[in-house]
């Protein structure tokens, strides 16, 4: 049941187009976080004026531990934005599910396999597995950055190499947790277009809810205990750098949080599918 559901996940279109956009996002920010100083004077040249960013960018150069964590954050978020490779991964747990229910492979699926739970299960660890495949080529993505950085600029590595590496599981297990919380909604949606239209809008609503909370309220609130909020605040650097004020809870309790946010996503997917009858 595994393989099948991996296979089917191997020839799906999905799968590349969401690696393709996550590797591109991962690559953009994690230069972005390089070439930081030399891209805000480039711009005050063009603008013929100088900014309070630079002031803040002389500060933090790439010898600095907040810009090197900066660039090994593997959601591709910028300071406390959502991270691309956050929401292509629900994206893509979503639509490994919405397409079986739109084109009635589901109850194919379940023929084959009349245990739910055992079929939810094949179908978790498949998405899982894939997820965690991408997120590696992630890591690598921003460990060849970093490399980059640190020899381009001639600065020593500023972050501990133990905390690096367990950053980046953090982060793996993350992305992992977000691609079955797309699965999750899925089960519970069902329609594809409906499905996506709550994620995009989702986004949206946590962003501008955090930022008016953040800007109300100093300190920690429940407002960064949201599902993509926490999926920023899993890279030990997020809340260093410019803009990371809305970032304010730390790596692991955010890890923690998001996998209870998957347990209870992927809980209630779970029970409306033995529920509900499938449409053939």
């Amino acid at each position: 049941m595994y393989k099948s559901e991996l296979a089917k996940l191997l020839y799906s279109r999905a799968l590349w187009i969401v690696a393709i956009v996550s590797s591109i996002g991962v690559i953009a920010t994690s230069l972005l976080s390089v070439f930081a100083r030399d891209f805000v004077s480039w711009a005050e040249n063009v603008a013929g004026s100088s900014s309070a960013v630079a002031g803040e960018l002389d500060v933090a150069g790439f010898s600095h531990a907040s810009m090197q964590w900066a660039t090994l954050n593997i959601s591709g978020a910028s300071g406390s934005s959502t991270g691309i490779s956050a929401i292509c991964l629900i994206v893509l747990g979503l639509l490994n599910v919405t397409g079986d229910f739109r084109f009635g492979s589901m109850s194919t699926t379940l023929i084959a396999s009349p245990s739910r739970t055992r079929a939810l299960a094949a179908r978790g660890a498949a998405i899982a597995t894939v997820a965690a495949a991408i997120a590696v080529v992630l890591v690598a993505i921003t460990a060849v950055a970093l490399t980059l950085g640190l020899v381009i600029h001639g600065v020593p590595l500023a972050v501990p190499v133990g905390g690096m590496l367990t950053n980046w599981l953090i982060e793996v297990a993350a992305l992992i947790a977000m691609a079955l919380i797309g699965m999750g909604v899925g089960l519970i949606v069902r329609s594809q277009v409906a499905a996506l239209v709550i994620v995009f809008t989702w986004v949206f609503a946590e962003s501008l809810v955090r930022s008016i909370v953040a800007f109300l309220v100093k300190g920690t609130t429940i407002a960064d205990f949201l599902p993509l909020g926490l999926g920023t605040a899993v890279n030990h650097g997020s809340g260093e750098f410019s803009g990371g004020a809305l970032v304010s809870v730390a790596p692991s309790i955010a890890l923690i949080a998001l996998i209870v946010w998957m347990v209870c996503t992927v809980g209630v997917g779970g029970f409306t599918l033995r529920r509900r009858d499938v449409p053939a």
